[in-house]
């Protein structure tokens, strides 16, 4: 089987000067599954990658280039090509908070819609479970909803998606958990499984490492019953952090 669209592998990683790259094997794993499973489909791809220090070299290479913490991005063509990008960000972005419990209390929300329809959602979809620039499926939700990267007060700014099941899986550029109260103090974080169809990003991953998460499957009546209860929180898992997520028409 030859995969004829054009693609490139794509890790987004948040660099400070004083702690390095976050969670980089973590990222670095997932290239290596990602180039392994497309080979899988396809030999013919990504020909003699580069080793993992080769590319940790050419990061480090990067970030020198500017001072302050950047949110660094690595590209990997169908070729094994590498080109990597970075911006300075105003802050640091990284996660802090003792409890996944606390950190839902304190962090800003943003607003998103549940998609108008289910997206035909795979976990053997490679472009669904690797992270690549070939994003046609998220930006068509995104436009179906009229969401904005920049939106204004009350503005969509992402789509939750959800599969044929009515399985709801994750938004269109970040996992998402639902943390429903638990009986005496504290609340069960719950996030959808790979097995329903989607990316599981690098932050999401070290959340369950942590016991923080656990994998269920959940439903478009799951979301909807958590957005009613006025104590639950919905999540999205974004990079190095947490938003919480407010529904609007």
């Amino acid at each position: 089987m030859t995969l004829s669209v054009d693609f490139s592998l794509l890790e987004t990683i948040l660099f400070e000067p004083d702690q390095g790259f976050y969670l980089l094997s973590h990222h670095l794993d997932r290239l290596k599954r990602a180039i392994y499973d497309f080979q899988q489909l396809d030999p013919t791809l990504f020909p003699n990658p580069p080793s993992e220090q080769q590319l940790i070299d050419q990061l480090k290479r990067k970030v020198t280039e500017q001072n302050g913490c950047q949110r660094v991005r690595l590209l990997m063509d169908k070729q094994a090509h590498v080109s990597i990008e970075s911006v300075l960000l105003p802050m640091t972005a990284g996660f802090s908070a003792d409890t996944l419990d606390c950190l839902a209390q304190s962090v800003p929300s943003v607003a998103v819609r549940l998609d108008s329809q289910a997206c035909d959602l795979s976990s053997n979809d490679p472009f669904i479970l690797h992270k690549t620039t070939q994003r046609d499926m998220y930006e068509q939700a995104r436009s179906r909803m009229q969401c904005n990267y920049h939106a204004k007060l009350n503005e969509p700014f992402d789509v939750v998606l959800y599969n044929k099941q009515n399985q709801i899986t994750e938004t269109s550029i970040a996992n998402i958990a639902i943390g429903i109260p638990k009986e005496g103090k504290g609340y069960d974080w719950k996030t959808p499984p790979i097995s329903s169809g989607l990316l599981p990003g690098v932050f999401r991953s070290y959340l369950l490492e942590q016991d923080w998460i656990r994998e269920a499957e959940l439903t478009v009546e799951d979301l909807i019953q958590a957005n009613q209860v006025r104590k639950s929180f919905i999540l999205i898992i974004i990079h190095t952090s947490v938003t919480n997520l407010v529904f609007t028409p």
